[in-house]
């Protein structure tokens, strides 16, 4: 066997060389990637999926996989037709229209900007910078997360990720002073999507839903997902189809809990037992979070914890200096840095063991961990959830010129 194989792309009159050495692909513009790459894996989105724009068939296709690959550069067909796919053509019409390359002149490349190579380096450097001067607040949202738990303390890492960091409320305020720091460029940011390889180790994210039962929340990771892959069903499932089988599953249970049933099915009952997510008798066991009279004050201090975070974050982080390292816009350095910072927060919170994540999230396929990942909000009758979630912030003048103040100072 040789040791190198060589493919020569000819793009007009610049070739780039791959070469495939040691199970990596290295191109000669400096890029450095696994010779099993898949864009899907690192392609990481904010918006609705249910919505217009990317066609997620498309990307999960496999026989896609070397063509987005080859657009991490730019290229022309012509040159892509080295990958001696049958329905090149097809295939790049279904790609453009599912926004996830497009075609500049002859040459096609990704639709969304990818940060690899010494872009991702220049990344890290500044994620790391902010991370630092944000430990301090997550730190303290840790301690005042604990006592509203009780006997749930498991749940530490769901709440403080998906509810708070990742929740609307910090999402909404983060915009909020996006808008009010950057005053050019475009900074819109939904329904974008974006790729950065190498990926952080914590890397997750959030799916909500708004269903019968209240708001159901299920925290995820690229090895979430690879376990309820492994364990939902021995049919041949793709992405879309696995992801959609496993919510169907908790959205039922999150129904029953709300209705305080057991599970009626017995092979639903079973596989929610997998999960940690009902007892042997099929009782619902999803960390319940009420929106009542009796639990307003642990709903105010989640909003305020979550607006604050949405602010800090962005006061933290230079994002004019973000969209010029990577060349992007400033609404998708936004992203990216809301995302990478978030990630290295957790990891480093992780690591001073103030925060235990669920080994789920990072390496282990025990499935009944994901329990730990879910929780159902319910609001209880007579409560006006829009003026709750416009509960006035409990900071000060002083506090907000100081956060500012130190912020530009660190």
């Amino acid at each position: 066997m040789k040791q190198f194989k060589y493919l020569i792309l000819v793009l007009g009159s610049i070739s780039v060389l791959w070469v495939y050495q040691g199970g990596r692909l290295v191109l000669t513009d400096g890029l450095d990637m696994p010779k099993a790459f898949n864009v899907s894996e690192h392609f990481s989105y904010y918006g609705m999926r249910s919505g217009p724009g990317i066609d997620w068939q498309a990307l999960y296709d496999p026989n896609n996989n070397p063509i987005l690959m080859a657009c991490l550069t730019e290229i022309t067909e012509e040159s892509l037709q080295a990958l001696e796919i049958p329905d090149l053509h097809q295939r790049l019409e279904r790609l453009e229209r599912g926004h996830l390359m497009k075609k500049v002149g002859e040459r096609y490349q990704l639709a969304f900007p990818s940060i690899v190579g010494k872009k991702r380096v220049k990344l890290k450097k500044i994620v790391e910078e902010s991370a630092i001067r944000l430990l301090p607040t997550c730190e303290n949202m840790i301690r005042q997360i604990l006592p509203t738990l009780k006997d749930h303390k498991e749940m530490v890492y769901h709440v403080l990720w998906s509810v708070i960091m990742d929740g609307p409320l910090a999402w909404q305020a983060a915009g909020q002073t996006l808008k009010q720091q950057v005053k050019h460029g475009d900074t819109s940011f939904n329904n974008k999507g974006w790729l950065v390889y190498p990926r952080h180790p914590f890397k997750c994210g959030t799916n909500s839903y708004g269903i019968p039962s209240g708001q159901l929340r299920i925290s995820h990771s690229p090895n979430v997902f690879r376990a309820i892959r492994s364990s939902i069903s021995q049919r041949q499932l793709d992405m879309s189809q696995y992801r959609a089988e496993f919510f169907q599953l908790i959205k039922q249970a999150a129904q029953a809990a709300k209705q305080g049933r057991p599970i009626a099915s017995k092979s639903t009952r079973q596989t929610l037992y997998k999960y940690g997510l009902v007892d042997r008798q099929g009782k619902p066991k999803i960390f319940i979070i009420q929106c009542d009279p009796n639990n307003l004050e642990v709903i105010r201090l989640y909003v305020e914890m979550g607006r604050r975070f949405g602010e800090e974050i962005i006061l933290n982080s230079d994002i004019i200096k973000i969209a010029d390292a990577l060349d992007v816009e400033p609404g998708i350095a936004f992203l990216v840095a809301y995302h990478e910072i978030s990630y290295e927060v957790l990891e480093r919170l992780a690591e001073k063991k103030i925060l235990d994540i669920p080994d789920i999230v990072t390496k282990s396929n025990d499935i009944s961990e994901i329990s730990k990942l879910i929780s159902l909000t319910i609001v209880a009758e007579g409560i006006d959830v829009k003026q709750l979630l416009n509960i006035p912030k409990n900071r000060t003048k002083e506090d907000s010129e100081r956060a500012t103040k130190d912020s530009k100072e660190k």
